[in-house]
């Protein structure tokens, strides 16, 4: 005989009864700052990925992670290309100076962007970000 479950429990994470909203993502001002490290080459970022979600485009900054949604599924290295494209457009840089150090076969990865600095990659991410949530990038 299995134990019933709560309807009201069930229908959230924390199961406390109450329905969790969606809120928009904090600008990255003081959360993109722990996702970015140095490397002798560069830059690396650190990276959740969401494949086959609606749209290609930043999700949110926690945790020292930059979380980004990809439009295509992962099959045969599609999502990590569109990763790739998708970050090298948002740092203002060449597809060839984005490249990912691990996680090619996971959702968490880190993804180096050569020759640039921690500020100047910071910054770039920071203008893409805030750009789309103005609807003008």
């Amino acid at each position: 005989m299995s134990a019933r479950r709560d309807p009201a429990k069930a229908r959230t994470r924390s199961g406390n009864g109450t329905a969790s909203r969606s809120q928009r993502p904090a600008p990255p001002d003081t959360s993109v700052v722990g996702s970015i490290s140095i490397a002798p080459a560069g830059a690396v970022l650190a990276v959740l990925v969401t494949p086959r979600a609606g749209v290609t485009a930043f999700d949110r900054w926690e945790s020292g992670v930059a979380r980004v949604r990809i439009a295509v599924p992962p099959v045969d290295g599609a999502a990590n290309s569109a990763l790739v494209r998708f970050l090298a457009d948002a740092a203002g840089v060449a597809g060839s100076r984005v490249r990912i150090l691990s996680g090619t076969s996971g959702r968490r990865k880190r993804v180096l962007f050569e020759g640039l600095t921690v500020e100047a990659l910071e910054e770039r991410l920071r203008r893409s970000w805030l750009g789309s949530l103005d609807g003008s990038a």
